[in-house]
């Protein structure tokens, strides 16, 4: 009985500040427009979605996710805001430049979304996954790596493994089509490891596949879960199949990404480099001066740092790759105007590196790439926790982009193989089409050149 009181007590002020939100929820929704919700519809909007396997007619509810989003900018297509429910709470969703410019330009409104937090246990808090005061000092720390003076020296890495993956590709023009996002991933993987952790040797070629199969599965996982509401509670997912499988791909990311900071810990303080090493200062050893320096930034805030970086670049770019491939197949007006662009300054040369200097000269084939991230985004959707009422009315993934396209055009001529008009824009909430994109590949030599 001598405990009963405070318990109680307890109780109340919980259910009091549960009732507060969801009253101020339901009025600030109210004068904002959205889709209808019954006050006791514990779904919210979501139960409109088809969740059972039976009425899914064999697409996954993700699928049937990604078609209810794209309809609501066609239903408020007059609406700088409109809200909708996700189960009790309201989210309030931007659909103008000048109301995303409110949120995303101020310094206030920095706190991610709660199922941000749902990728905290597989990204770590890195800056995807941070906010507040963490935010700001990680994005402080990360911009000082990311100058385009430290960028250029690893210019040569982003050409060799682009040339690579030309020779890789040759094998792929005898074929009726090719599923270009398996080349693509492992040449943009090779690219942000040797950026990130420096360059690697050829015997540890299985150990970044492996490393590419664990993201791969480990982030369709985590979307898997968010998904599903059952699986939220810890105790039930990591007793599952799936629960258990995603703590073994989460082990084999950290224990890549803590055995390279060991490595190069090991270099820094023996001071041995190569000279070509000594030129292409990896990120990691910039991290690393500054985790020397503070104590506020530790190992493990920089292993998941380092987590974040080889996830969300490498996932990025493949599949913005693979579609701008995708797109300029499916338009090869557009892929004509690009290579003449790009044979005006190689002047033929398929091998030849690209300059810093040659990446400005790219203007076309820059608004191309811009296009198509505006209409299949990698990674459509940011999201932020507002605590107060608000009056609303990246370098090297371009140049990584650049530089891959560029080298790849310059050697094979790509072909969609779906119909122009029945391609729409999508968004892709994983970092994977819900169908492959299939691509024929064929080589400029063979085709005597888009020009004749």
């Amino acid at each position: 009985m001598i405990y009963s009181v405070p318990s109680t007590d307890f109780c109340v002020k919980t259910c009091i500040s549960v009732a507060k939100y969801f009253i101020w929820s339901w009025k600030i929704s109210r004068g904002i427009p959205g889709l209808k919700c019954h006050f006791l519809n514990i779904l919210g909007n979501v139960s409109c979605l088809p969740l059972s396997e039976k009425s899914q007619n064999g697409f996954s509810l993700l699928v049937h996710l990604q078609q209810f989003l794209l309809g609501l900018p066609k239903i408020f297509i007059h609406e700088k805001v409109y809200h909708l429910w996700l189960f009790m709470s309201a989210v309030v969703i931007l659909a103008k430049p000048e109301a995303i410019e409110v949120i995303f330009s101020s310094t206030v409104t920095i706190e991610k979304a709660w199922f941000y937090n749902w990728f905290q246990m597989f990204l770590g808090t890195g800056l995807i996954n941070s906010g507040g005061n963490l935010w700001r000092f990680r994005r402080r720390l990360l911009n000082s790596c990311f100058r385009k003076d430290i960028l250029k020296g690893h210019l040569s890495i982003m050409n060799e493994k682009s040339l690579i993956l030309v020779e890789s590709l040759k094998k792929e023009t005898r074929e009726d089509f090719t599923k270009v996002k398996k080349p693509i991933s492992e040449c943009t993987l090779n690219i942000i490891h040797d950026i990130i952790f420096g360059r690697h040797e050829d015997e540890n070629k299985s150990e970044l596949r492996g490393l590419i199969n664990s993201i791969k599965w480990g982030m369709r996982f985590v979307v898997e879960r968010v998904m599903n509401g059952f699986l939220w509670p810890h105790f039930i997912y990591f007793s599952t199949k799936r629960g258990k499988e995603l703590k073994k791909h989460e082990k084999i990311v950290k224990d890549f990404t803590r055995s390279r900071i060991q490595q190069r810990k090991q270099k820094l303080m023996e001071r041995n480099f190569s000279t070509r090493e000594a030129n292409e200062t990896p990120l990691l050893d910039l991290l690393l001066e500054y985790h020397f320096k503070s104590t506020d930034f530790t190992e493990n805030d920089l292993s998941d740092e380092l987590i974040t970086m080889v996830i969300a670049g490498q996932d990025s770019t493949t599949v913005a790759i693979s579609w701008i491939l995708y797109m300029l197949g499916l338009h090869e007006d557009i892929q004509t105007k690009v290579y003449e662009e790009l044979d005006l300054i190689f002047d033929g040369d398929c091998e030849r590196h690209v300059t810093l200097e040659e990446l400005k000269e790219m203007k076309y084939l820059k608004s191309v790439i811009k296009e198509t991230l505006r209409l299949y985004p990698p990674a459509p959707f940011m999201a932020r926790q507002v605590h107060k009422d608000v009056n609303i009315c990246q370098n090297i993934a371009m140049m990584e982009l650049i530089v891959i396209v560029s080298t790849l055009l310059r050697s094979y001529k790509f072909e969609s193989l779906d119909q122009r008009d029945k391609v729409l824009p999508a968004l892709t909430i994983t970092t994977s089409p819900s169908k492959p994109l299939r691509i024929r590949i064929r080589s400029r030599d063979s085709t005597n050149n888009l020009k004749n």
